[in-house]
């Protein structure tokens, strides 16, 4: 886990398994932040840069188009 998301997960650690959700923005959002705190009964959304690590590879989409991957719990539009 990258240490930005370690710094997300210490300051969520007291508020795990109350159903809180978290707002992230594309410092914070990775793929392996998002499933380990789903696997905290904890939510997130935030923006995500399509080249981070985890993230599937995109090919080049033409203005106005939506691009979709979903892994588990884990959608990203």
């Amino acid at each position: 886990m990258s240490m930005s998301s370690e710094v997300v997960m210490s300051l969520m650690k007291l508020l795990f398994e109350k159903g809180y959700c978290v707002t992230t923005n594309n410092f914070y959002t990775y793929p392996k932040l998002a499933e380990a705190l789903i696997s905290h009964s904890c939510d997130t959304y935030g923006t995500v840069h399509v080249s981070q690590k985890g993230m599937p590879e995109q090919s080049k989409r033409k203005k106005g188009e939506v691009a979709a991957f979903q892994k588990g719990k884990i959608i990203v539009l």
